[in-house]
């Protein structure tokens, strides 16, 4: 995928997967993608450069390995933002998405990704950033209740940006879907989240500790 903003910057997604079955019960796959960003046109400019701390150059890289055995699904996946001395080296991220594969719901949408400010970032797209992120998917039918699912997931990121030492996130879910309803009760605690405004070379601890705890009900009609 290639996206162009003519004078703002242009960036190239890609991701693969791979995909088998080991018998019956058994099912994997295992995932990598890439990023590359680099600023064009009127962003190259001096005024635009000193606004975002240099012209952007990011890229970054991430794999992931997951496995499934009958209702239990695990997971392991790991990113890295290469970091570029002057330049803006996080990743700009207009649309407000969470492309990586380490990506947790504290992650990008708590903090400091509101709309109209692309330009900052945390924890995962800090240019320099490593993460790794572990995680755990149940099936809860054998409790009887079918359409019931638990996760647990953890993630570390860190670099040398990271000012508060290295960011820990863990998220945990239940939910529960039947028909066009769905509930989900989600629980998120943090500890030394780490963020970074227009220039990329100076982090910034939002919170040193966060909790976190959602409802959330659908119905589709």
């Amino acid at each position: 995928y290639d996206y162009y903003a003519p004078d703002f910057m242009n960036s190239v997604y890609a991701d693969a997967t791979f995909t088998d079955t080991l018998g019956s019960d058994w099912f994997y796959s295992a995932s990598v993608q890439g990023i590359l960003q680099e600023s064009v046109g009127n962003a190259n400019s001096e005024a635009a450069k000193a606004v975002m701390g240099g012209e952007i150059n990011a890229q970054q890289i991430g794999a992931k390995i997951s496995a499934t055995y009958r209702d239990t699904t695990v997971m392991a996946a790991y990113t890295h933002v290469f970091s570029n001395s002057g330049d803006h080296d996080s990743l700009v991220l207009p649309w407000d998405g969470t492309p990586l594969f380490t990506n947790m719901l504290t992650a990008n949408n708590l903090f400091m990704s509101d709309y109209g400010h692309g330009l900052e970032s945390d924890t995962a797209y800090i240019g320099g950033t490593t993460g790794m992120k572990i995680g755990v998917t149940e099936k809860l039918d054998f409790t009887g209740i079918t359409g019931m699912i638990a996760s647990l997931s953890y993630a570390h990121y860190d670099g040398s940006r990271f000012i508060g030492g290295a960011e820990e996130d863990i998220n945990g879910e239940l939910g529960y879907a039947i028909g066009n309803f769905s509930l989900a009760l989600k629980g998120m605690w943090v500890s030394h989240n780490t963020a970074m405004g227009n220039d990329p070379h100076t982090a910034v601890k939002v919170n040193d500790e966060l909790t976190q705890y959602r409802v959330i009900a659908n119905y589709k009609f």
